[in-house]
């Protein structure tokens, strides 16, 4: 499978180079999104700051294989969606 994983950011008072940022929010959640085009293949929500899409998940929502845009934003109860982190990866063809 194909596990990601970030470093979380904070809206309040994360300005310290320090260490860990505080969280500034009630809770700490994530949406990740995996595109094709335009078109949203898997989509997740977790509570740390990693997420794992399993070789099974990829063979189901990509079996041709393909460019692929994996999309992260940290939700928020008060603002919703963070601006998200963007990628793309070319995959090959699954098994």
């Amino acid at each position: 499978g194909i596990a990601l994983s970030w470093i979380r950011c904070s809206r309040i008072g994360g300005d310290s180079w320090s260490g860990e940022v505080p969280l500034g929010e009630e809770e700490e959640r994530y949406r990740v999104r995996v595109l094709s085009g335009e078109t949203i293949l898997r989509e997740a929500e977790t509570i740390m700051p990693a997420w794992l899409w399993t070789m099974a998940e990829i063979g189901t929502d990509l079996p041709a294989g393909g460019p692929v845009t994996f999309s992260v934003a940290q939700l928020s109860v008060v603002y919703g969606a963070g601006a998200a982190a963007i990628f793309e990866l070319s995959l090959a063809p699954a098994a």
